[in-house]
């Protein structure tokens, strides 16, 4: 005898699910919030947290993202700047529990966050503490064993007019050359130093498909 499905029953249970669902990320949220006021209460009695900070919002980043994540930072804690709460977020993103250390201050860590061994970032700190070093000698300590890299050179750019083109379209007609060869051809030498109406003249001897 075959068994009947209530199919009342079975949309009210997945409407259930869903509304315990949104219950449950609501009380995360509420939950995540009610932390940050905590924190709050601590920031106007102090201004050592970045630690605190920047775990809370990687908590929150993860679990309800960016967005909302800096939207609540921003609110809560007024005084910050959003890059400062990109900085704490970071640092604690980078730098292990197992690293920190309460012999250095917050600043220390932060030099130390690009490196991605956490063994090399406690010799770091380590060294920093038993030569006592300030942050800004910290800093020289550091590019001297790391010299910070020069900047990327500036993309180069070449401009081609109306009539450049013509002459490129005619040139490929008559090397029965796809259009985009011999630009590509010509942008390339005109990257190397050649003049563009003057590769056009002899790219037929040195175009290669």
């Amino acid at each position: 005898m075959s068994k009947r499905v209530h199919k009342g029953s079975a949309v009210e249970s997945t409407s259930h699910e869903k509304d315990a669902s949104i219950l449950n990320a609501i009380r995360e949220l509420a939950d995540w919030v009610a932390e940050a006021n905590e924190l709050v209460k601590a920031y106007e009695a102090q201004h050592s947290i970045q630690w605190k900070i920047g775990d809370w919002f990687e908590k929150g980043q993860e679990r309800f993202g960016e967005r909302k994540a800096y939207s609540e930072a921003l609110r809560l804690f007024s005084k910050y700047k959003r890059s400062t709460l990109k900085d704490f977020a970071y640092v604690a993103r980078h730098v292990e529990s197992s690293v920190r250390t309460n012999d250095l201050i917050w600043a220390h860590h932060k030099l130390v966050a690009r490196f991605s061994s956490s063994e090399y970032q406690k010799q770091l700190l380590d060294a920093a503490f038993k030569n006592k070093l300030s942050v800004s000698a910290f800093r020289k300590f550091i590019n001297e064993k790391h010299p910070p890299t020069s900047k990327a050179p500036k993309s180069s750019t070449v401009k081609i007019d109306v009539d450049q083109i013509a002459s490129i379209e005619q040139l490929s007609k008559q090397l029965n050359l796809p259009f985009q060869v011999v630009l590509r051809e010509l942008l390339k030498q005109a990257l190397e130093g050649s003049q563009t109406s003057k590769r056009i003249e002899d790219v037929r001897e040195e175009v290669h498909v």
